[in-house]
């Protein structure tokens, strides 16, 4: 397989990012910001000329034309909405009480064709594997 990262990575400012957004009144600078402030002795400031990677930029191109017909139409902007805030609640439910997920269970099946859950202990461990992966090993 013949690598091109010419054609495969793209290197644009902030600004240009937010250009794709700018419709849906999506401001990527705070964004960005507010995900690189983790270490609030040292925080990262960006500004709207420094300068990002997008790997998949067609893909971000394609959802910033979903999202701007979507949301500015106003019988169709629930649908981005409702998709928004079941994707939340279904990737937050394995941190709520199992109660929680056990009531996920009849959907899960119909999705996956998952008849149970792990145990707790199992989800937990692949968690940790998931976000520490080789250093754990």
């Amino acid at each position: 397989m013949l690598l091109k990262p010419v054609e495969t990575y793209y290197l644009m400012t902030l600004k240009q990012l937010q250009e794709l957004y700018k419709p849906i009144g999506f401001d990527m600078v705070p964004f960005f910001n507010d995900i690189l402030s983790i270490n609030t002795s040292n925080p990262i400031k960006l500004n709207e000329n420094d300068q990002i990677i997008v790997t998949t930029y067609d893909f971000m191109l394609n959802v910033s034309n979903i999202l701007t017909n979507y949301l500015l139409t106003p019988t169709k902007s629930h649908i981005v909405i409702d998709h928004i805030l079941f994707s939340l609640v279904l990737g937050l439910s394995s941190y709520l009480p199992s109660i929680f997920e056990k009531s996920l269970l009849p959907l899960e099946k119909v999705f996956s064709g998952t008849d149970s859950l792990p145990e707790r202990w199992e989800s937990c461990v692949k968690r940790t594997d998931n976000a520490f992966g080789y250093g754990l090993g």
